[in-house]
């Protein structure tokens, strides 16, 4: 799970709360996808695929992300999709 507000800073980040109060806007993954951009950008609901390294195997793996947006903040859940 995780909680962006518009500017890209993370609110909340489930399994990892060493990014919480960081700015994730230009982080990419490895195929250069700035996939928390596209998060914020999310006006009502949707979907956002990316690939993330797997906390358990730390094989990148590909990701979907549905996004809701709630006010000013952005809330997602994750799934590997592998």
């Amino acid at each position: 799970m995780t909680v962006l507000n518009t500017q890209g800073v993370s609110v909340a980040a489930g399994n990892n709360p060493g990014l919480i109060g960081k700015s994730l806007i230009a982080l990419a993954d490895v195929d250069g996808k700035a996939f928390f951009r596209d998060m914020i950008f999310v006006t009502d609901a949707g979907w956002v695929d990316y690939k993330w390294q797997n906390p358990v195997t730390t094989a990148v793996e590909p990701k979907t992300s549905y996004e809701v947006r709630v006010g000013d903040y952005v809330v997602g859940v994750s799934a590997n999709t592998k």
